[in-house]
């Protein structure tokens, strides 16, 4: 029997354990669904505004652009930013320039609208051209999305004012 009794606690500790960790499981998932369902919510009511347009990338290259003004968008923004400050003023390490044509690369490939545009097109350029041409591009790029957002402004305040 004292053998048996170890194995019987034994078996109810992970039967406790087992239930502990399904019942842990359980909210996770209604935390995470609880979690989704507010963001929902915030994109129905207050979601980021999408801008469509179209820009001369360089040269004769024109493309669609379309960029969701999100907190995600603006992060990417900052970094790019404080990293062409950087290298601009001479303070950037060697690294800093191939990781920011990195990011600029994939900043350009996702806000152009067509997938034929990809990140290794825009960081072969960089490493056949320096970062320059990227930074063009990307400036106009952002100035096209700027106009457009004023131009949506606008609009919407000649429609207020009516």
């Amino acid at each position: 029997m004292s053998e048996q009794e170890p194995e019987t606690k034994q078996d109810q500790l992970a039967e406790d354990a087992a239930d502990l960790i399904l019942e842990a499981d359980d909210q996770l998932r209604q935390n995470r669904q609880e979690q989704q369902e507010f963001l929902d919510t915030v994109a129905e009511e207050e979601g980021a505004e999408v801008l469509e347009t179209s820009c001369n990338l360089i040269g004769d290259y024109t493309v669609d652009l379309r960029a969701q003004l999100n907190g995600e968008l603006m992060d990417k923004m900052g970094r790019i930013d404080d990293r062409l400050e950087r290298i601009q003023s001479n303070d950037a390490r060697a690294y800093e320039i191939s990781d920011t044509a990195d990011e600029v690369s994939q900043l350009l490939a996702d806000v152009i609208d067509d997938s034929e545009w990809r990140k290794d097109t825009f960081y072969q350029a960089y490493r056949e051209n320096g970062l320059d041409p990227l930074g063009v591009m990307l400036e106009r790029a952002f100035e096209s999305l700027k106009t457009e957002k004023e131009r949506r402004e606008g609009t919407a305040d000649g429609f207020q004012q009516k």
